[in-house]
């Protein structure tokens, strides 16, 4: 079992503690936490400032724009 949890974690580069939200994975007889994903898929100064930059990302989702490709990316 997993899902997504926010995570504080220390910054060495930055000396400071920052919040990612990431996937966290879940021994299944005892629903301990026992592994969490390397990768930050969000990463902010405050716990809220994740919440504020999910919602900003489901209503530019929701928008009725064109779906990018990489090609729209070339020069």
């Amino acid at each position: 079992m997993w899902n997504y949890r926010i995570m504080k974690k220390h910054d060495p580069h930055m000396d400071e503690d920052i919040y990612v939200l990431t996937e966290v994975f879940y021994e299944n007889k005892t629903k301990k936490p026992m592994a969490y994903s390397e990768r930050e898929d969000i990463l902010a100064s405050s716990p809220e400032e994740i919440v504020a930059v999910l919602e900003m990302m489901l209503k530019d989702a929701m928008k009725e724009a064109p779906i990018l490709t990489e090609a729209d990316f070339r020069v």
